[in-house]
């Protein structure tokens, strides 16, 4: 009655599979049954005359083929009943063949199944074997035996080399996605006819799926395999890969062409610009070396006429000694606001003509006059005149050797008595910015100042400075002020010469009572006159300037006149002097 009961459940319907089973009745466990082995071995196919056309033979050509092979082969029309029963057995034992032979073939999945295991070559070439030449003949049969296998119909072709590449594509798309409908039964799987009931077949069904789950994971695998082979060496996609390659590379460099052209031209163009701009700079360069030059050249023109100018007035004053001749400032000033054709013009009036050494005094004094009411320049101011010679003391060989009165730069004590012309705020301004800019170490330093400041001559830039600045552009300072220098250095020549102005023999009672440092007064005169005559600058190096400035000092070396310098200066600023 248990047996009989159906199960409720996967669980009982398994459970209830063992007391049903063939050898339920012993108390054996279940045991597998094999199929019936009757045709196992024999050619269905064969049997109902198919065995050409096997698995490409449709239902009605094996009906119409059983119905043929059965009339043949029936007993009643083979004589069975006149024959000796062994020849009967036999004979009635192939017509049973040929009936289980139809009812296989004519049941699909029978015959799918037996289909499965009929004899197959699943090999395919070698990538060695292939060649793009024996291509489609290798690989044609290939794909045709194995489209056998496949649910969908129609299968693709293979085609030839003339197929179109879109053709190609969908054909190796079908044989990627390929579904087989092969079947892989094992030699001890459950036959289905043989279960008990409808749970037993189930439970069958599983186990038989089970076993052949792992062949059709190798089928799927070999499927696989030889598809992406074929593709690999088909050379219609070996044509169309190299197309794309060879596209891909003409576009990669058909853009590094481009790039290169792009970085060409820019390069092209900076090398035109920097060509561009350093011709500019070059004929900028030379426009300006041309300018300066050309001022320099005119400057040297203008020096010169002033220079002819000074010595043809100091040449005349000689001559003519008493003449109403403009002053040294009025003379300075036509240098200074004359331009260079007006200089040379009033020099050509001033020049003798050939064969005379001096032009008559009236009408130098004519042309003279007429510049300076020209200009609103006043000629008798700074009249020349005989300047008066400084006493020294007969034993310094450099005081006792007079300077000559000069129009340039002389520095005799009628020079420094000339009344300074007025100079503007501005003018000023610009000397003192020069004082600072340009120091007391400054190579050419009156030239760069009188550079810096531009309206005025060097002679007048220097007569400024002295009288109303310090070497640092500072304004100078009343000598009851000062502060005498405890740092021990001297000052520059030109420091000096400002300072010790006036000093003189007379100053002291006794010129030959020495002092505490054992330098009488006429020593320290003959000190100044010898500092004012080497300046800085007029020897190779310190120590043969002293050398040679010890020259002029009765009793003194150059390292005592080093040593004493600045002990006599600070004393002269101590006493305002």
């Amino acid at each position: 009655e248990e047996a009989g009961k159906k199960p409720t459940s996967k669980k009982a319907a398994k459970a209830a599979e063992e007391p049903i089973s063939a050898n339920a009745e012993n108390g054996d466990a279940p045991k597998k049954k094999k199929k019936k082995g009757s045709n196992e071995k024999e050619d269905l196919y064969a049997l109902v005359g198919l065995g050409e056309e096997r698995y490409l033979a449709s239902d009605k050509m094996i009906k119409d083929a059983y119905r043929k092979v059965a009339l043949d082969k029936h007993p009643d029309k083979c004589g069975a009943a006149l024959k000796d029963p062994a020849e009967r057995l036999k004979i009635e034992e192939h017509f049973k063949h040929i009936q289980e032979a139809y009812e296989v073939l004519s049941d699909p999945a029978k015959r799918r199944l037996y289909d499965s295991t009929d004899d197959f070559d699943d090999s395919f070439p070698e990538s060695s074997e292939s060649t793009p030449e024996e291509f489609f003949k290798l690989w044609n049969p290939v794909f045709l035996r194995n489209s056998r296998w496949s649910e969908k119909k129609p299968v693709p072709q293979l085609g030839d080399d003339t197929t179109p590449y879109e053709e190609v594509v969908k054909f190796y798309d079908f044989w990627f996605t390929f579904k087989s409908w092969r079947e892989f039964p094992q030699e001890d799987e459950h036959d289905l006819e043989t279960a008990e009931c409808r749970e037993h077949k189930r439970w069958m069904e599983r186990e038989n799926s089970k076993m052949r789950e792992k062949a059709k994971k190798d089928e799927v695998r070999r499927l696989r395999t030889f598809v992406e082979l074929a593709e690999k060496l088909d050379p219609r996609i070996q044509a169309q890969k190299q197309a794309q390659k060879d596209a891909k590379e003409a576009k990669k460099q058909a853009k590094l062409d481009e790039k290169k052209r792009k970085e060409d031209e820019a390069a092209a163009l900076l090398k035109e610009e920097e060509e561009k701009k350093a011709a500019e700079e070059a004929a900028k360069k030379a426009s300006k070396d041309d300018e300066k030059k050309e001022r320099e050249k005119q400057k040297k023109a203008l020096r010169k006429e002033r220079s002819r100018l000074r010595t043809i007035v100091q040449g005349l004053e000689e001559k003519h000694p008493g003449s109403a001749l403009p002053g040294i400032t009025a003379v300075e000033d036509l240098c200074t606001a004359l331009e260079q054709n007006k200089l040379t013009e009033l020099n050509d009036r001033l020049q003798p003509p050939p064969g005379e050494e001096f032009s008559a005094i009236e009408t130098c004094l004519e042309a003279l006059n007429q510049c300076c009411t020209e200009l609103n320049i006043d000629p008798t101011a700074n009249k020349i005149q005989a300047a008066p010679v400084e006493s020294t003391p007969p034993a310094s060989p450099v005081a006792s050797s007079p300077k000559p009165a000069s129009g340039k730069k002389g520095k005799s004590p009628a020079a420094k008595q000339v009344e300074l012309p007025e100079w503007e705020e501005e003018e000023l301004r610009m000397l003192v910015k020069g004082l600072k800019k340009f120091g007391k170490t400054t190579a050419r330093r009156w030239e760069c100042i009188t550079g810096y400041v531009r309206t005025r001559t060097q002679d007048e830039v220097i007569q400024m400075a002295k009288a109303k600045f310090t070497v640092d552009g500072k304004p100078l300072n009343k000598p009851s002020e000062q502060q005498p220098k405890t740092n021990g250095k001297s000052d520059s020549a030109d420091d000096v010469a400002a300072k010790l102005e006036g000093v003189s023999l007379e100053d002291s009672a006794d010129p030959n009572k020495p002092n505490s440092e054992g330098w009488t007064p006429a020593q320290d005169h003959a000190l100044v006159q010898a500092v004012k005559a080497f300046p800085k600058g007029c020897a190779p190096s310190e120590k043969e300037r002293w050398a040679r400035l010890s020259a002029g000092i009765p009793g003194k070396n150059g390292a005592q006149a080093f040593k004493y310098y600045p002990i006599l200066l600070a004393r002269i600023k101590a006493e305002g002097k």
